[in-house]
Parts: C-alpha cells; structure tokens; sequence
C-alpha cells in the first residue's frame, strides 16, 4: 500500500495512470495547501478515484459538501474514504478527540484518521482510547513521542499505520522510515 500525497508532488496524467497501474493499494491524498482551487482538488481526487484509487484521504476541515461529493463518486468505483483529522500542536482533551471522531464518523467515513502532536505519556494514553470505537479508525501521534503510536497502531486496532519511504522523506515530524 502506497500514499500519494498530490498536494507534495508535480505529476501529470500519465505519470499518474502509471501509479495506479502497479500492483498495490493506493491511497491518494490531497491536503489544502493553497496551489490549487478546490475545484482543481475536487477533480484530482475523482480522478484518483476513476483510475482506482482504493482510498481517498480528506480533511474534516474540507466541508461536507466537499467530502459528500466525493463519497459518492468514490462508492460508485469502489473506493474507501478516510476522513481525517490533524493537529500538528497538540493532542486535544479525551471529550474532544471523541467528538472529533465522532464528527469524522458522521461524514460516512470508511476509516477516521486522527493524528496529533504528542508532547506526554497523557497524550499517547488519549491517542490510544481511541481504539475503542465501533468503527476503523487510526489514531496515530507526530513528534518523537508520538513513534510508539505508529508502531503500536495495528496491533491497538488501526486496520493500517503510516511511514515513509525513508525517514529523511516523512511527511509528518516523528513519522519513521520503513528501516
């Protein structure tokens, strides 16, 4: 399983075809990042999503409508959604990580991805009492404090975890390298 983090990355039509031509699940992620209109983001993620896609990651932050668009589309290919949370300065209080969760959940969520900065034993602890809910989700944590949650993440019940390629590739701090 590979994700392709678009909104990182120069890619046209064809580098992408071949991407999605490999034998390996893709996940194709898109974050804002102010270089392309929603609309432009919007019509990557469907076509992500046309050339097989198996999930599509979007930020809780992107709306409803956004995310309602592209749960459609995405159930019609086949094509799991992610809707994720990120907070690269703290972990929030246990009432509003469920919350939070929860919001994800009601956006039709395949999976809900919630990753925080990790600064205590506290918030590895919060992190991890996510793993009690009725629905998949990976509940991981940045920072070098946070690299026992992504260890430890499928084995506490997150159907999948992230790393990079190489450690000098992470796209989030605390995110280890395959090594």
């Amino acid at each position: 399983m590979i994700e392709l983090r678009l909104d990182l990355m120069e890619i046209d039509t064809e580098q992408l075809s071949r991407f999605f031509s490999l034998p390996v699940d893709i996940i194709a992620t898109c974050r804002k990042n102010g270089q392309m209109t929603e609309n432009e983001r919007l019509m990557l993620l469907r076509q992500c999503i046309s050339l097989g896609a198996r999930y599509i990651d979007i930020e809780i932050e992107s709306g409803n409508e956004f995310i309602s668009s592209l749960k459609e589309f995405a159930v019609k290919h086949d094509c799991k959604l992610i809707v994720s949370y990120h907070n690269a300065e703290k972990t929030p209080s246990l009432p509003q990580l469920n919350e939070i969760a929860e919001k994800c959940q009601a956006e039709q969520a395949d999976i809900v991805k919630i990753v925080c900065m990790i600064k205590s034993k506290q918030d590895i602890s919060r992190i991890k009492s996510l793993y009690t809910k009725e629905y998949p989700i990976i509940a991981i944590g940045m920072g070098n404090k946070g690299v026992i949650t992504r260890i430890k993440a499928c084995e506490w019940g997150a159907p999948f975890t992230y790393f990079a390629a190489r450690t000098e590739d992470a796209t989030a701090p605390g995110q280890i390298g395959y090594e």
